[in-house]
């Protein structure tokens, strides 16, 4: 039985079409939404129009439980440009803190600030809107426009409980208003302060002035033991997900048993390094920040800078000397490899200098200003490297290149203190995008979970400096680890994959090549129809209308319709042109520039209102009580509703790439290392195959992976009967291939294990993927898995490669002899899984040694 209402409305779109997320808001956001927040929108559009249960509830409150660096700002976004649709204008956004209330005006009303969430000019149902920042009261407020008025919780309770006061908000304001309240890490039911249940008293209230009023609450950090917000849960991606679907940077600790100006030090070479390494091997330019700590009083913190300061002042060569001879972190190692010294200290004194550092406290008289400042460090023109702060920082700062915090004061080993910092720690852990060589994988993602080796993983890493106090660290470990930003140590191992002598002589890993395809632009000339999106459906609609008294209603499915004796077909051929025109007029999306974007054929409007390719051949079947009134504005509504659902399937379905099937050779010895070094969750298992057909020495991996092998193992002599050459290669992402389902949008992976065989005629590449049980559905199976796609995809691979539509470029470019006169086939095996082996054992059998 499910409890919370997220999967109340999960279980509901079991067999039930998602509800489409309409063009005025895909279009009029500044950045595309991602997956997850795509699924938190239809779970919050299910619940306000298709869900019978609850769409019609008076005071709707519902809470998004989103973590720190996920967008929750995002979705606000989304959720005001849905609700203005859906006929409201005025909201009041509030928050704990001032601070918050800043970054938020930047970005839903400052269209010059880059963190601006909305499109330059946002226009719904072709008029441009406006967002107004509602300063007192919202006698201001204009009618077609979105009106915000920001404030804090606290002041918010004070305005309309405790003080009157000239043009402060009072409830009389909202008696003839619907209102959206939108509440930001404001502090929740579940506080036990007096003031703080007081002032929630007040949300509650102003809630209730008009029984069409919303109450949406973001949180990071909501206690879901709870009971009172099981039926208010909307969506939930807590942190632990967020980083395992590689969106936040990993968390390093570094302790030591350094001085506190050797720490700072080591902390500036290391965001130096980082530089150095967005440059040399990304052609980027970037500034990564560093953060000073001290949570001991401004006079504390002013005391630091003027430290800081002079040790910059000061800086010699010899100090560097000193760091790289104690220090054992990597990034000091490699980095003493790329740099002249004298050069680089001088370098130093540059990028740190005073006027390139940042004094904030919550009793700045400047405060708001360096607080703008402070949301604008990722400006292609910004000069600060450093911020000294107290506690004003800890929430409400976005920012994407803070990549060091140094902690300044001496450990406390207090477990408030340790919580304290790892909420600090994840809101510094927003993943900051880049793209690598071209690659197709998403820029904001991480890429190098695997490969710590690589330089460029210092870029999806942010490091925590601390002095070294055992007590301390293992318990910032623990509360890390609680809010899922670090795994616990006992499940992740450092494993050393190192390749057999006898692979590494093999011609195949000398000369042998893998092939792989890329993901290209999806040719739209083959999109003709409105049908080769959606199918035919949408020329046959079917309604049911009582209009047997005075208020004429639209039944659905289940209401019995016995009554509705009057039948009616209605054809748009038979409609004024004009008026489907008018309707399409109405829809920005129908515009005849974006249509050209799904169908590069079509010539005209008239062409998409008459051809039955497009509109033309749509037909309404529709039963009525009496006969109806069919006049134009009844037709252009039906007009309407049909633009509705042909948006949002459009909306759905067009996708820019699709996996290619054509693929390309790469050479095995330029991607698989003689040695690497990666790190693996819960690999407590040995893998230790003797013989030289598994190609790699004795190495730790997981259970699935464990059983794969054995697998392998025990049919390896069938195999060797049938092939000449047998060679399993684990694949660490060396080889990487995309989806031919368009609606994937050109998506990708890395299946993790590659079968190699050859024979006299030909060599075979075999693409394997152990999957355990995490990744099943409720069936046992993959049908309803997350994971089907890569399935399905490496089903299709073996397909094409039968049906001949897999295509090779030229294996013998490099003139390599190993492959003159063979051929070369490509295949893909369903998931193996140790409950399902004989199910895998029967789909290997029938392509490989039948």
């Amino acid at each position: 039985m499910s409890s919370f209402l997220y999967e109340k409305i999960e279980n509901f779109f079991d067999g039930v079409d998602k509800p489409g997320i309409s063009s005025s808001i895909i279009n009029n956001l500044k950045y595309p939404l991602r997956p997850y927040q795509k699924e938190a929108l239809e779970n919050f559009i299910c619940y306000m129009q298709m869900h019978k249960k609850y769409k019609d509830l008076p005071n709707k409150h519902l809470l998004f439980h989103m973590a720190t660096g996920s967008g929750k700002t995002n979705i606000i976004a989304s959720s005001i440009l849905y609700l203005y649709e859906k006929g409201y204008r005025d909201f009041i956004f509030f928050v704990n803190t001032n601070n918050i209330i800043t970054k938020t005006v930047e970005n839903l009303v400052n269209s010059n600030s880059n963190k601006y969430l909305f499109s330059p000019k946002i226009t719904i149902n072709n008029q441009q809107i406006t967002i107004n920042q509602i300063v007192d009261n919202f006698s201001i407020s204009k009618k077609d426009d979105i009106n915000i008025h920001f404030t804090t919780i606290h002041k918010l309770h004070s305005d309309l409980e405790l003080i009157t006061k000239e043009n402060a908000i009072t409830y009389d304001d909202f008696k003839d208003k619907k209102i959206v309240l939108i509440a930001d890490e404001a502090h929740h039911l579940d506080n036990e302060k007096v003031d703080e249940r007081s002032w929630w008293q007040t949300v509650q209230n102003l809630l209730k002035t008009n029984k069409e009023n919303i109450l949406l609450e973001f949180t990071a950090t909501a206690k879901l033991q709870n009971s009172y917000y099981d039926d208010k849960i909307i969506y939930d991606y807590p942190l632990i997900k967020f980083r395992e679907d590689k969106y936040s940077k990993d968390i390093v600790l570094i302790n030591d048993g350094l001085s506190q100006n050797k720490r700072i030090l080591q902390a500036i070479m290391i965001s130096e390094y980082r530089q150095i390494v967005a440059s040399e091997f990304l052609n980027k330019s970037i500034k990564p920040i560093i953060m000073f700590k001290n949570p001991k009083g401004i006079k504390n913190i002013d005391k630091n800078f003027e430290d800081f300061v002079k040790l910059i002042e000061d800086l010699k060569p010899q100090d560097l000397e000193d760091i790289f001879e104690s220090s054992e972190i990597k990034a000091i190692k490699e980095l003493q490899k790329l740099i002249n010294i004298d050069d680089f200290t001088k370098r130093l004194k540059h990028s740190f200098a005073k006027e390139k550092c940042l004094v904030i406290y919550s009793t700045s008289e400047d405060k708001l200003e360096k607080l703008k400042n402070l949301n604008n460090l990722e400006d292609e023109h910004n000069h600060i490297r450093a911020i000294f702060a107290v506690e004003i920082l800890n929430e409400g700062w976005d920012v994407l290149n803070l990549f060091d915090i140094v902690k300044l004061d001496e450990a406390k080993i207090s477990g408030k203190n340790t919580v304290s910092e790892a909420q600090l720690i994840g809101r510094g852990a927003r993943y900051f995008p880049f793209v690598y060589e071209n690659e197709n994988s998403d820029k904001y993602k991480r890429k190098f979970d695997k490969d710590f080796t690589n330089p460029i993983k210092i870029l999806e890493e942010m490091y925590f400096h601390s002095v070294n106090q055992s007590e301390y660290i293992k318990n910032l470990k623990t509360e890390l680890s609680k809010i899922g930003l670090m795994d616990k140590e006992e499940n992740v191992k450092t494993v050393t994959l190192r390749l057999k002598k006898s692979f590494l002589e093999d011609e195949l890993y000398k000369n042998g090549v893998v092939y792989v395809n890329e993901k290209i632009a999806i040719d739209r000339t083959k999109y003709n129809s409105i049908s080769s999106y959606m199918g035919s459906s949408y020329k046959n609609q079917s309604q049911n209308i009582d209009n047997s008294s005075s208020q004429t209603m639209i039944f659905e499915e289940e209401i019995k319709s016995s009554n509705l004796t009057i039948s009616t077909v209605l054809k748009i051929s038979d409609f004024d042109k004009n008026l489907v025109r008018v309707a399409i007029n109405k829809k920005p999306f129908f515009s005849f520039s974006n249509l050209k974007k799904y169908f590069t054929n079509l010539k005209s409007i008239n062409q998409f209102i008459c051809d039955g390719d497009f509109l033309g051949e749509i037909e309404w079947h529709i039963k009525s009580a009496k006969k109806l009134n069919i006049d134009d504005d009844f037709k252009i509504s039906l007009v309407l509703e049909v633009l509705e659902i042909i948006e949002k399937k459009l909306l759905a379905n067009k996708t820019n790439f699709v996996g290619s099937h054509r693929f390309y050779p790469v050479r095995i010895s330029q991607k698989v290392l003689k040695e690497k070094t990666i790190k693996l969750k819960d690999s407590a298992t040995r893998i230790d195959v003797k013989d030289d057909w598994y190609v790699f020495e004795e190495h730790f991996g997981t259970n699935e992976e464990r059983a794969f092998t054995d697998f392998m193992f025990k049919i390896s002599d069938d195999l060797k009967d049938k092939y000449k050459k047998v060679l399993l290669l684990r694949n660490e992402k060396a080889f990487k291939i995309h989806s031919f389902d368009e609606a994937r949008d050109g998506e990708g992976f890395e299946p993790d294990f590659l079968l190699l065989l050859q024979n006299d005629r030909c060599y075979f590449q075999v693409f394997c993927e152990p999957k355990g049980n995490w990744s099943k559905d409720k069936i046992n199976g993959f049908e309803s898995s997350s994971e089907k796609w890569k399935n399905d995809f490496l089903k299709d691979i073996t397909k094409c490669t039968n049906e001949n539509k897999i295509r090779l470029e030229n294996i013998n470019g490099n003139s390599l002899s190993l492959y003159e006169n063979k051929c070369y086939r490509i295949f893909g095996l369903p998931f193996y899984n140790y409950e399902l082996e004989n199910e895998f054992r029967n789909n290997f059998n029938m392509l490989l040694t039948s």
